[in-house]
């Protein structure tokens, strides 16, 4: 008797630790885990100690598995493996994280296809790297979505300071067509010029 109390309470406890560690591996995030990552993230384009901090947190906040990653946490992530290309010093390894980048980006926006700001991450990654690497019809396909979800001026997932950084970076990308200029231009006239 003696011994299945222990084991019951060896199974309780079991079974506590097990549910404390996938809720804490999976935790849901905020509005201010998500600002310290997009921080983090624009700062990793030149400083490769604040993309390890980026790539700590992600892991730290949520999980192992990628599967498990909210969309845009997802993209992030991708990011974070475009940004490692970026730093790598052998080609090989740059090809191998950009590679891994646009798989996880397309996850990301497979499974929201409509988020501005998913798409924009791709977009800019695209936006600078050459056209040989066969990602053409990802990058026109992200502006074209971002053009739209800007026009929208919908704000309840993404502030209007946030929209008016993407507005400012596609428009000096020169990748617009005069038809998309003239849109955001319109539905944004401070950018209009002058």
């Amino acid at each position: 008797m003696i011994r299945t109390k222990n084991y019951m309470f060896f199974l309780v406890i079991l079974l506590l630790v097990t549910f404390k560690n996938g809720f804490a591996q999976n935790k849901p995030f905020n509005d201010v885990t998500l600002e310290i990552i997009r921080n983090l993230y624009y700062s990793s384009v030149d400083d490769e100690n604040d993309l390890n901090k980026l790539d700590s947190l992600i892991i730290k906040n949520f999980s192992d598995t990628l599967s498990q990653y909210p969309p845009i946490i997802l993209a992030y992530y991708g990011g974070v493996e475009a940004l490692r290309a970026k730093h790598a010093f052998w080609p090989f390894n740059k090809l191998s994280h950009f590679n891994s980048s646009m798989d996880i980006l397309k996850t990301a926006v497979n499974e929201e296809p409509g988020n501005l700001e998913i798409r924009f991450i791709r977009f800019s990654i695209l936006d600078n790297v050459p056209g040989i690497l066969g990602y053409s019809n990802e990058r026109e396909r992200d502006k074209d979505e971002i053009v739209f979800l800007l026009c929208r001026k919908d704000y309840s997932k993404l502030s209007e300071k946030i929209q008016n950084g993407i507005v400012q970076y596609i428009l000096s990308s020169g990748r617009l067509s005069a038809k998309q200029i003239n849109l955001l231009t319109k539905s944004f006239p401070e950018y209009s010029r002058k």
